[in-house]
């Protein structure tokens, strides 16, 4: 069991990084663009872990918010909770200031493998064309569908077979980031 906790923190740790990354560190989002002071996401998903034959649930909620920014740098609040069934719900709040200069789709330990476009349909936003970029980082598999309006990601969706594997999707549910709300 402590291996599939383990397991779960690190899955929410890769995706909490991977999510500050593309919110707000990719090409054209900045200053000037959606970047604003109290500008915010939330993104909430359900997926499976399974370990040895077992198979256990994940509700994975993120919460992305500027706090402050400057024409260089932007400081982040990120909470994020993760509940697996398997006892006390996992719980972050992180905040940190990081470089908007460094724009571009390259993810520190991170591949990126496929590149194409689609539609994503998500909740209340309908159906979104969308730039699909696929990533692998340290075992992990990652599509992110960037909304092509806005530039912004609206779905994330998340998958490892190695080890304890796991499958979640995590998608834009609240927003005050204009055109997705």
């Amino acid at each position: 069991m402590k291996l599939i906790v383990a397991s779960a923190v690190i899955v929410i740790v890769v995706v909490a990084v991977f999510l500050t990354y593309w919110t707000f560190l990719r090409p054209g989002g900045g200053p000037g663009s959606w970047m604003f002071k109290g500008a915010y996401a939330d993104f909430r998903g359900q997926g499976t872990m399974s370990d040895q034959g077992n198979i256990f649930n994940l509700n994975m909620s993120i919460h992305e918010e500027v706090l402050d920014f400057n024409s260089t740098h932007a400081q982040l609040l990120t909470s994020t909770s993760m509940d697996n069934g398997l006892g006390t719900p996992y719980t972050s709040n992180t905040t940190s200031w990081v470089d908007l200069t460094k724009n571009d789709y390259t993810i520190q330990g991170g591949t990126l493998t496929r590149t194409y476009d689609t539609t994503v349909t998500v909740g209340n936003l309908g159906t979104r064309n969308c730039k699909a970029y696929e990533y692998s980082v340290s075992g992990v598999n990652m599509t992110v569908y960037v909304d092509n309006a806005v530039e912004f990601p609206i779905k994330f969706s998340i998958s490892s077979t190695s080890g304890t594997s796991f499958n979640l999707d995590l998608i834009l549910v609240l927003t005050n980031i204009p055109g997705l709300k």
